[in-house]
């Protein structure tokens, strides 16, 4: 393994077996992200992972995509906070993105936080996947959709 993704490994939660990752990867933790066996993160990816986010095993991930774990307040009012001392802070909420095995992640295509993809998916290129995906499907569209069934995996 060349020095490039053994320093991505060690970066990383956990991480298994025969796993690549792209050029122009970005992550803003590391520790929070576990990938599993047989992962393929392809150019110019994101990890947003001010939360959990979990891959499961044969995942593969297009170029352009992003995993966005944090989230602001719809309430403007309720974006900033403010310090005894009068400064602002920005508030940010996170929740945790899981991927199940088996996954093909379409190009620019993003996840947001609190969102889980089951086994067997397939993601169609440019959706926003802003709720949970069921096992054995194909999903697409701006919010993502279910479009069509897959067959179970032997």
């Amino acid at each position: 393994m060349d020095v490039r993704n053994t320093t991505i490994k060690h970066m990383l939660g956990a991480s298994g077996t025969d796993d690549a990752v792209g050029d122009n990867f970005a992550i803003l933790y590391g520790a929070h992200t576990k990938i599993g066996d047989n992962v393929f993160i392809n150019s110019n990816v994101t990890f947003q992972d001010s939360n959990l986010i979990t891959l499961g095993d044969r995942v593969v991930i297009a170029p352009d995509t992003k995993l966005y774990c944090g989230k602001h307040a719809i309430n403007a009012n309720a974006r900033f906070g403010t310090r005894p001392d009068g400064s602002r802070y920005l508030t940010t909420y996170t929740s945790p993105i899981s991927i199940g095995d088996d996954v093909w992640i379409g190009g620019n295509v993003t996840v947001t936080g609190g969102v889980h993809i089951g086994n067997n998916v397939i993601i169609g290129a440019g959706a926003v996947v802003v709720s949970d995906i069921p096992d054995n499907v194909i999903a697409a569209g701006v919010p993502a959709k279910v479009i069509k069934p897959l067959k179970p995996l032997n």
